[in-house]
C-alpha cells in the first residue's frame, strides 16, 4: 500500500522499481547517492524511499533524470564527513547494484545474509526507535507454530507489553542521560541530540531480547521448546550432526498424542511391512505378477510392480 502523493510517486518513478512492495531496487541514480542513501537509512526510522524524498531528492518538479545528478551534493557531504572526518569506510562499500527490503524479521534478515552474495547494511536499534505499529502492531514476529495454541495470545501480551514499556521508557532515558551528560558548548544541538538517543536506545533496547527469553520460558514451562530469533541466529546454516554419534534406543515411526490412534496407526504400519515382505519375496522368486501393497513407492517406479489400490 503506497503512502505517497501522485506528485511523489511521478518523483520516485524513475529511481524506484516499484513504490509499493517491501523489496525493490534502486535506478537511475548515482553510486555515491546510492551509498549514502542507504548509509543514511541505517540510522534512521523513516522508509527508504521517504528518506529520499525528505532529505535527497530535493525539488520535486524536477523528475527527469536520463543521466541522473540527483542529490550528488548531499551523497558527496555525506561521504566526506562519514569516511574521511568519522573513518568510518563502511560507506565505501556501498556501490553496486542496491536492493531493498523492508520490514523483513532478524530471523529473515540472517537468511538473506547467509547467501554472502553481496554485502549488506541494516538498520541499527541503537539508532532507529522501534516505536511505530505499522498496520496497528508492534515490530515483532509470532512464529507459526503458535497458531490455534493457547500459548499465541500469551506470547502477543508478552511482546505488546514488552515493546509499550519499551517506547513509555525512551523519553525519561533521554533525560536520565542529558543530566548525566551535559552538552558541551563545542556540541552542535544536533549532534548532542542524536549521541543522548542514541545512549537511551542503546540501553532500552535490552528489552526487546528479554522479551524473548521470557515467551522462552513460558514456552519450556509449558513443556515445549522455543527456538527464538537469537539461537536461530546463533547456529550454522551449514551444520550438521557429527558421524558417529551414539544411536539411540528409541527409532520412532509414528508421532501422535492419542495413544490409541498410535496404536491403530503402528498397526497399519505393521501390516503394511508385512504384506511389503510378501510381495518382495513372490516377486523374487520370479512371480512377477505379486502385488504390493498400496504405499509401495521404489518398486513401482524401478521395477513396475503391481500394486493394490487403496482401501
Amino acid at each position: 500500500m503506497s503512502d505517497f502523493t501522485s506528485d511523489e510517486q511521478r518523483a520516485l518513478a524513475p529511481y524506484f522499481s516499484n513504490l509499493t512492495g517491501p523489496v525493490f531496487a534502486l535506478t537511475n541514480l548515482p553510486e555515491t547517492v546510492k551509498g549514502a542513501l542507504f548509509a543514511r537509512y541505517s540510522r534512521s526510522a523513516k522508509s527508504l524511499r521517504r528518506l529520499f524524498l525528505d532529505e535527497f531528492l530535493g525539488n520535486l518538479q524536477s523528475t527527469a533524470a536520463p543521466e541522473s545528478h540527483v542529490g550528488v551534493e548531499r551523497a558527496e557531504k555525506l561521504y566526506a564527513r562519514v569516511f574521511s572526518d568519522y573513518g568510518d569506510d563502511s560507506v565505501a562499500q556501498l556501490g553496486g547494484v542496491h536492493l531493498a527490503c523492508e520490514g523483513v524479521s532478524n530471523i529473515l534478515t540472517k537468511v538473506i545474509e547467509w547467501g554472502r552474495l553481496m554485502a549488506y547494511l541494516e538498520q541499527s536499534t541503537r539508532y532507529v526507535p522501534y516505536t511505530d505499529r505499522p498496520g496497528g502492531m508492534w515490530k515483532y514476529c509470532i512464529p507459526g507454530e503458535l497458531d490455534g495454541t493457547p500459548l499465541h495470545a500469551r506470547f502477543k501480551t508478552t511482546l505488546d507489553r514488552t515493546f509499550e514499556t519499551y517506547a513509555r521508557w525512551i523519553e525519561p532515558m533521554q533525560e536520565h542521560f542529558r543530566v548525566r551528560f551535559p552538552k558541551d558548548p563545542a556540541d552542535s544541538d544536533g549532534v548532542y541530540r542524536a549521541a543522548i538517543r542514541a545512549k537511551a536506545l542503546d540501553t532500552l533496547r535490552g528489552l526487546l531480547q528479554h522479551a524473548e527469553d521470557r515467551a522462552a520460558a513460558e514456552f519450556g514451562a509449558a513443556g515445549r521448546s522455543f527456538l527464538g530469533a537469537a539461537r536461530v541466529l546463533a547456529q550454522k546454516p551449514e551444520a550438521r550432526p557429527a558421524p558417529g554419534e551414539p544411536r539411540r534406543a528409541l527409532s520412532p515411526r509414528v508421532a501422535c498424542r492419542n495413544k490409541w490412534k498410535r496404536i491403530e496407526a503402528l498397526l497399519r504400519l505393521a501390516e503394511f511391512r508385512r504384506a511389503y515382505r510378501d510381495a518382495l519375496e513372490d516377486w523374487r522368486a520370479g512371480m512377477r505378477d505379486a502385488v504390493f501393497p498400496p504405499g509401495t513407492w521404489l518398486m513401482r517406479v524401478q521395477h513396475q510392480v503391481r500394486c493394490a489400490a487403496p482401501s
